[in-house]
């Protein structure tokens, strides 16, 4: 994907400077909405608008570009990428899914995806413009048929058609629309304009029309129904590209409401969530931070790896049980009668950890071990965020107090994937331990103690009992100031 996880983390730092984190959204809540986009990702790599249903284009597209924005990425690019190739129509544009008819909203939402996953070429684009130049009648068509040949740098012989048919959409007054619509259809118009890298004229007028929508609530509506986050996107992307601010407090505000306890974003304070919803939320809170002049790159605020990926440097533990290859870290027990721990070797005060695991065919029982040391033995002493059934989720205080701190619940357990790839975010900072598991959180634990440590060693786990197999990858840390 064209933004990785390393810069992307950076800027999600950055978020936390810029003040976000006080409304809600710090870097361990954007992280925790990547374990959210992550999850819906089904068998077939495509992803599902909402847990629990059939892939399509429209949200593979949106996940990839929000998990983009977020820090995050697809759990299986690879059979992502044949989704996305599965939805294209030969000479013509893309699907919906695979084997449907191709659209002319889908194929600029599929350009979007072909972009993001590096799999776009000649013929493709070629056969976009064509596909859009006969097919692209209505607005919304030209308007997202100009989107997409934007993410594929391209230029459509129907630009100069098109910019004069917006352009008679103009009110006298240089704006766009009528009433409780003008801030809405003036950001749709302008954005047209822009992305088409036309000159947009009476600019001021256009920039009013824009900031009068706002309502006091903090973002915009469509008509005269409530404000969210969908209208919102569509005016903030106009605003970005004229370089131009709105009444930020009130839309960051607005944004934190919609935010839902699994990372999500509804599209009004209450509403259901979407990919889509959340992508707005995401894609609309980055360009804020632009056009707050923050930097790209925070240098002591990036995420690193705890793991190389090819060996097991930095780490010390049984190499008869552990190893490393094509970028797993592999734990593999033939039957002991013992626990067995393989930990990094770098002591973590506070910190924020995401990481990806699986316990082949659901069998066995490991766990991630942090805030910990080495006992006698082979044991570690500390917390655990548990891996395994009865445990999924769930905080354990290994060698220590030798009990469950925080049993999570069944339904915040729905997005684990027995058997599959599943997503860890664990969050510590002082006294106040969280676990996010897919995006769901599944623990908030606030220490009593005074005496426990606040700082130690990251570990994985073996646990004693029958043969088994874990995996583990992409072990990312943030140490927290």
């Amino acid at each position: 994907m064209r933004r990785n996880a390393w810069g992307m983390a950076a800027v999600l730092a950055g978020l936390m400077a810029w003040g976000i984190e006080a409304r809600g959204q710090s870097a361990a809540d954007f992280a925790q909405t990547a374990a959210y986009v992550a999850a819906q990702q089904n068998s077939d790599g495509g992803f599902a608008p909402a847990p629990g249903q059939p892939s399509t284009l429209g949200a593979t597209s949106t996940a990839i570009r929000t998990l983009g924005f977020v820090g995050g990425s697809a759990p299986d690019v690879a059979d992502c990428i044949k989704f996305v190739k599965a939805c294209r129509v030969p000479g013509k544009g893309f699907a919906a899914t695979p084997g449907g008819e191709p659209e002319v909203v889908v194929t600029a939402i599929g350009l979007m995806a072909a972009v993001e996953l590096k799999i776009v070429d000649e013929a493709l684009v070629e056969e976009a413009v064509a596909f859009f130049g006969e097919q692209a009648k209505s607005f919304e068509d030209v308007r997202m048929a100009i989107a997409g040949l934007e993410a594929v740098e391209a230029d459509s012989p129907d630009f100069s058609k098109w910019s004069q048919r917006i352009e008679q959409m103009r009110q006298p007054d240089g704006s766009f629309g009528e009433g409780s619509s003008k801030a809405f259809a003036t950001g749709g118009a302008a954005a047209a304009i822009l992305r088409m890298r036309l000159p947009l004229d009476r600019k001021e007028a256009v920039v009013a029309a824009l900031k009068a929508g706002q309502r006091p609530e903090g973002a915009w509506s469509k008509d005269d129904g409530p404000p969210d986050l969908g209208s919102s996107y569509r005016i903030m992307r106009a605003l970005y590209m004229l370089k131009e601010k709105p009444d930020v407090e009130k839309l960051v505000g607005f944004i934190a409401r919609c935010r839902n306890a699994d990372g999500s974003y509804s599209g009004t304070p209450g509403g259901p969530p979407s990919l889509g919803t959340t992508y707005n939320a995401a894609i609309i809170l980055h360009w804020l931070r632009a056009l707050d002049n923050k930097p790209p790159v925070l240098e002591a605020s990036t995420f690193a790896p705890l793991f190389s990926g090819t060996d097991t440097t930095g780490w010390e533990g049984n190499s008869s049980l552990w190893s490393a290859h094509d970028g797993i870290l592999v734990g593999k027990s033939p039957g002991i009668d013992h626990n067995e721990f393989l930990a990094h070797r770098e002591r973590q005060g506070d910190f924020i950890l995401s990481l990806w695991f699986r316990l082949v065919a659901g069998k066995g029982n490991s766990g991630v071990q942090f805030r910990s040391v080495r006992v006698p033995g082979t044991e570690m002493s500390g917390y655990q965020a548990d891996i395994g059934e009865d445990y999924w989720g769930s905080l354990y205080d290994e060698s220590r107090r030798n009990k469950t701190l925080v049993k999570a619940t069944p339904e915040a357990l729905k997005p684990l994937k027995k058997e599959g790839w599943n997503h860890y975010v664990v969050y510590a900072m002082g006294d106040r331990v969280t676990l996010y598991l897919n995006g769901s959180t599944t623990a908030t634990y606030t220490e009593p103690e005074a005496e426990i440590a606040r700082d130690g060693l990251i570990a994985v786990q073996i646990h004693a009992g029958a043969p088994m197999e874990v995996h583990f990858k992409d072990l990312l840390v943030r140490p927290l100031p």
